[in-house]
C-alpha cells in the first residue's frame, strides 16, 4: 500500500509543477492556484474531483499526511509566476523549500520509520528535508554551465548583465557548497546536524555565511 501512496503523492506533486511548468503553463494565473489549493483541501476533505485525486485522497486517509507540505508547493508555484531570479541564498533556500523540501515532508509519513532506526523522529524528517533541497540545488546547478555558455555568445552584453551573470554564478557556488554540506556525514557540519527543527506552519529562511549555514527547514 506504501508504494502506491507514494506514487500518489508524486502524481500529485508532478500535476502541481506542470501548471506553471507545462504545456499550459502561459495561460496558468494566481487564480488558477488559489483554485488548485481549494481542489487540494477537498481532497483531504475526502472529495475528489477525479481519479488521480482519488488516489491521494485515500493515501490521506490511510497515512497520517499533512496538508501543511502541500499547500507550501502550491506557493512555491506562485514564486514561479512572480519570479526566476533570486539575489540572495536565503532567497533561494526558501524557493528550494517550497518546490522540494516539501517532497521530502510529505513522503516521511507514507514511507514510514524502521522500527529498528535509532534516529529520532525529528532527525528522519530534517533529513527527508535536506534531501529534498539538495534535489533541488543539484537541478540548479546542473543549468549554471549551459545558462553561461549562451551568455557568453550574447556579444552585446551590456555591463549590468555582466554583473548579474558574476551574481548568478557566485550564487550556485554557494548552493554547491551547501550541497558539499547536505551530503556530509551526521556530527561532520552536516546540515542535518546543524539545523534546527521547525515543523508546523511557514519555513523559516536562514542566515548563511560563506562558510557555515546556522539553521534551516520547515516551520
Amino acid at each position: 500500500m506504501a508504494d502506491v501512496a507514494v506514487r500518489a503523492c508524486s502524481v500529485w506533486c508532478r500535476r502541481t509543477d506542470e501548471l506553471v511548468d507545462g504545456p499550459n503553463a502561459s495561460h496558468i494565473s494566481a487564480v488558477a492556484l488559489d483554485r488548485w489549493e481549494s481542489r487540494l483541501e477537498d481532497i483531504f476533505a475526502g472529495r475528489p474531483y477525479d481519479m488521480l485525486d482519488a488516489a491521494l485522497s485515500d493515501t490521506v486517509a490511510n497515512f497520517p499526511v499533512d496538508i501543511q507540505p502541500f499547500r507550501d508547493m502550491i506557493e512555491g508555484m506562485r514564486m514561479d509566476l512572480k519570479k526566476s531570479r533570486y539575489r540572495s541564498f536565503d532567497e533561494l533556500y526558501l524557493y528550494c523549500y517550497y518546490v522540494a523540501g516539501t517532497v521530502g515532508l510529505m513522503s516521511v509519513p507514507v514511507m514510514g520509520i524502521s522500527p529498528d532506526s535509532r534516529a529520532a523522529t525529528e532527525t528522519v524528517y530534517k533529513g527527508a528535508l535536506a534531501l529534498g533541497l539538495a534535489n533541488q540545488l543539484t537541478n540548479i546547478l546542473r543549468d549554471v554551465g549551459e545558462e553561461y555558455v549562451i551568455f557568453l555568445q550574447c556579444r552585446s552584453a551590456s555591463v549590468l548583465a555582466h554583473i548579474a551573470c558574476l551574481q548568478y554564478i557566485y550564487l550556485h557556488a554557494r548552493a554547491l557548497h551547501v550541497c558539499q554540506q547536505i551530503t556530509a556525514p551526521e556530527g561532520e557540519g552536516s546540515i542535518s546536524h546543524r539545523t534546527s527543527w521547525r515543523w508546523r506552519g511557514s519555513p523559516t529562511p536562514t542566515s548563511w555565511t560563506a562558510g557555515s549555514p546556522t539553521s534551516g527547514g520547515a516551520s
